[in-house]
């Protein structure tokens, strides 16, 4: 680090440490040092220049009585983060664009069950009424815009490639076909959100970011706030995100595991996503809760009370949204958190992430904007809460503890436990092996974690994991002994999580069979061309005019890309005609599912 650097750093870093030393004085209440003291120890191994680190705000009966930053904005430019630090607050962006709706509906201009397709004219293939309340919850079946737009080839990383408001829209109005009738099941996503800023956009006549501004924004004085419109004009004071990965991008020049990425977001994303602000706006935004500022009609009544509208916990909460996905009759309800009321709003993308947790009952706020991968705003935000409702909040429920004592199992017990396993049909696949005479876990980036056997089928993971202390893998078995599946569940923070796997089998594709995948094949919903060729006994994947893509092997007739990579798990799975003869495939890429792209006829 330059000298100039470290000046700069330790300059700013000094107003930063007196503003917000000056704001906990004037709290005589010598009970809040010792606590503050320890919420600067939780971000020790941020607060410096060299790291991207985060800014947090701690609001106490409307008093902002802890507003730091830590870390750099931006480690390219050693900017550090403060409390008026704008960062990018991903899907927490989504508790506006509902508030907006509100809004709307509280007046008359929209109904919680019109039907979207009247509104948004673009949609009218779909097969089934697309109802403002569905689009709320999540529950309409339409595409999730980050993961649409890769199978069209907008990559979102390394580096997120531009589309404009225009392309996003082009792109999800063409969806024809629902997986499900709206309103059966919930399908978390931000397409719905983005066209919900078409909604709002199409009844009033202003775009979101104009709607929001005059609503939301300006009366409650949060001026620093945005919804961002144009990703390509320049920010003053903005925080980028920062990430690591050791997955290669490129066989030739894989990056390496220590280094940071950058990324933000270069695309429309408003809606979903898209709102810039800060420490110090959220506070006001924190105050609009116990105003009468924002007009309190039915639902803006709902959430300012409860946090949702027409009941969308899952959607702005992180913590809901895990509960609604892993139901388990032993966890507490969603909007509680160890016995107690907690409104909360949260979202992330690579390296940007986000938790606002509000305790209503205890006048209690704690917000954590987060620029960097190694610091988790959910987890913060739970510490932080900890510490200063200690006395209000109920015990954690503590696991059983688990007092079996390693066990050594022969290899032909060892082996029979061996196979591929798969959580769901759009999970990657994992697998089971022995190494040197140890069991060992698999994942689909090729990472290899051991497995330490407490029975002939109940393991735990040793070593470094990315698992929790608490995490144990059940086997289940046939008569013979071989492995069905497993189930890997752990118990952490007052939460229970189960996760089955089942067995699948893997199938090599034969250099005869290769050839019957090449070919030309088209999506009318996405207006797509994807080509296949074979080469070096392996088959090849064009989407568009991009990049040709090696693929690999999965089951029968399924393919996937065949580079590492945490955030491109596409799954291909070819079709079959009556006479057996390769027609089409369908696509999934994490909550998309079953684009169908038919084969163009020869000749």
């Amino acid at each position: 680090m330059s000298i100039r650097l470290a000046s700069r750093w330790f300059l700013v870093s000094l107003s930063i440490s007196a503003l917000a030393s000056s704001s906990v004085l004037a709290d005589d209440d010598d009970r809040l040092r010792p606590l503050l003291a320890q919420v600067d120890q939780f971000f020790a191994a941020c607060n410096r220049p060299d790291v991207p680190g985060c800014a947090v705000g701690i609001v106490q009966n409307g008093t902002l009585n802890y507003s730091k930053g830590f870390g750099s904005a931006n480690l390219a430019y050693g900017a550090p983060n403060t409390p008026t630090t704008l960062f990018e607050i991903a899907s927490a962006s989504k508790a506006f664009t509902s508030a907006c709706i509100a809004l709307l509906m509280d007046e008359g201009k929209l109904h919680p069950d019109d039907d979207v397709r009247q509104i948004i004219p673009e949609l009218r293939n779909l097969e089934h009424p697309v109802r403002i309340r569905h689009m709320l919850r999540c529950e309409t079946g339409l595409w999730e815009q980050f993961h649409i737009m890769p199978l069209v080839g907008y990559d979102n990383v390394p580096n997120h490639t531009a589309y404009s408001k225009a392309d996003l829209l082009t792109v999800l109005t063409g969806q024809r076909r629902l997986p499900f009738e709206p309103g059966a099941e919930f399908q978390y996503g931000s397409g719905e959100f983005f066209l919900l800023g078409i909604v709002i956009e199409r009844v009033t006549g202003k775009t979101l970011a104009q709607f929001a501004r005059e609503r939301l924004f300006q009366p409650l004085g949060m001026t620093r706030t945005d919804y961002e419109e144009d990703p390509g004009l320049m920010v003053p004071n903005r925080a980028v995100g920062h990430w690591k990965g050791d997955e290669g991008w490129s066989s030739q020049d894989p990056p390496a595991q220590s280094a940071w990425r950058l990324w933000q977001a270069n695309s429309y994303a408003a809606g979903g996503g898209g709102v810039r602000t800060c420490i110090e706006d959220l506070y006001r935004w924190d105050l609009a809760f116990d105003s009468d500022v924002l007009p309190r009609g039915e639902h803006l009544r709902e959430f300012l009370t409860h946090g949702t509208v027409l009941g969308n916990r899952f959607v702005v909460d992180a913590d809901a949204y895990k509960k609604r996905e892993h139901p388990q009759p032993d966890n507490p309800p969603p909007g509680q958190y160890r016995g107690l009321k907690r409104i909360q709003f949260t979202g992330g993308f690579w390296g940007m992430s986000t938790s606002i947790a509000r305790f209503p009952e205890e006048k209690f706020t704690v917000i954590c904007l987060s620029n960097s991968s190694e610091v988790s705003p959910f987890a913060r935000t739970r510490e932080i809460a900890d510490l200063f409702l200690a006395d209000r909040l109920e015990p954690l429920e503590k696991a059983e503890e688990d007092t079996a004592e390693p066990v050594k199992l022969p290899a032909s017990s060892l082996q029979a436990l061996t196979g591929a396993f798969r959580a769901q049909k759009n999970a990657p696949v994992w697998r089971t092996e022995v190494r040197e005479g140890r069991l060992m876990l698999v994942d689909h980036l090729d990472h290899a974690f051991s497995l330490q056997p407490l029975s002939a089928t109940r393991f735990q993971p040793v070593g470094d994991t990315p698992f929790y202390p608490s995490a144990r893998f059940e086997f289940t078995t046939d008569a013979e002994g071989h492995a069905t599946g497993f189930t890997l569940s752990s118990y952490e923070h007052g939460f229970h999580e189960r996760i089955r796997f089942d067995r699948v089998e893997l199938v090599q594709a034969t250099v005869e069979e290769l050839p019957g995948y090449a070919g030309i094949y088209e999506s009318d919903e996405l207006a797509a061309c994807y080509r296949f060729k074979v080469e070096d006994d392996a088959l090849w994947l064009r989407v568009n005019s991009r990049r040709w893509e090696r693929l690999r092997p999965l089951t029968r007739d399924e393919f996937t890309p065949d580079r590492r990579d945490p955030h491109d798990q596409r799954f291909l799975r070819f079709t079959r005609g009556d006479d057996g003869t390769i027609d089409g495939f369908t696509i999934a890429f994490w909550r998309i599912r079953g684009v169908w792209f038919a084969k163009r006829s020869e000749g």
